[in-house]
């Protein structure tokens, strides 16, 4: 886990305005083996195990290891890259800007990771333990995108998860950045909008929604993300 993300992660037990503290164990090139993420309002503590945050409050069920990601189609992450609007040159600091992939899209991070060399990708999920990789982040949640509001980089969403993650989605998207939901179900386009987002594509294929410029955060002492690059 890349050691600047966590400066964008929150407390999934007290919510948004709630930040973690770090305390690294192990630390290996600006990423965290292991280590602890602490919440200084409830006390509640979140492993990092293998390079894996754990941001599930306790009781923490064991979960099954990972599957095997499937290889992705072609121009299937092209496709992605384009439906973000992230060019191939995003010129920012590595780490620092952050664009989360559910674990129904997670085949697609070792090549948006790849291209996207000054992005951190960022999978998120809530059935499997992930396996620990030396080049994008990987957290285990309760069903929530704990990061200070407006602060990711586009959130890519499989289809068939769409329901549990549209309005977290929409909650940590910066403003001029991108909520894409591939193979979306009916009514996707419209949730979007309703939790504050412009339409910018409602096809079966996928729906692309974007944050208005100027949206406020009630994250004290994080800025919003301005800018899709």
């Amino acid at each position: 886990m890349h050691l600047l993300l966590t400066d964008r992660l929150t407390c999934p037990r007290c919510g948004p305005t709630f930040g973690l503290i770090l305390r690294a164990d192990e630390l290996e090139e600006r990423r965290i083996a292991s280590g602890v993420l602490g919440c200084p309002n409830c006390r509640e503590s979140y492993p990092i195990e293998d390079g894996v945050g754990d941001l599930r409050p306790e009781p923490r069920a064991a979960l099954p290891a990972e599957e095997e990601s499937r290889q992705p189609a072609d121009t299937e992450e092209e496709t992605a890259q384009a439906l973000l609007g992230l060019g191939g040159e995003l010129g920012l600091t590595p780490g620092v800007a952050q664009t989360v992939l559910t674990e129904g899209v997670a085949h697609l991070a070792p090549g948006l990771s790849e291209r996207l060399e000054d992005l951190e990708v960022v999978v998120v999920g809530t059935e499997a333990r992930p396996r620990s990789s030396p080049f994008w982040s990987r957290l285990v949640t309760d069903g929530s995108l704990p990061f200070h509001e407006a602060t990711v980089r586009g959130v890519l969403i499989a289809g068939a998860e769409a329901e549990r993650w549209l309005a977290p989605a929409a909650r940590v998207v910066a403003p001029r950045n991108r909520v894409v939901v591939l193979d979306p179900p009916p009514g996707t386009g419209a949730r979007l909008e309703q939790a504050g987002l412009r339409l910018r594509l409602d096809s079966r294929e996928a729906v692309v929604a974007e944050r208005s410029p100027g949206a406020r955060t009630l994250s004290p002492g994080v800025a919003p993300l301005s800018g899709p690059r």
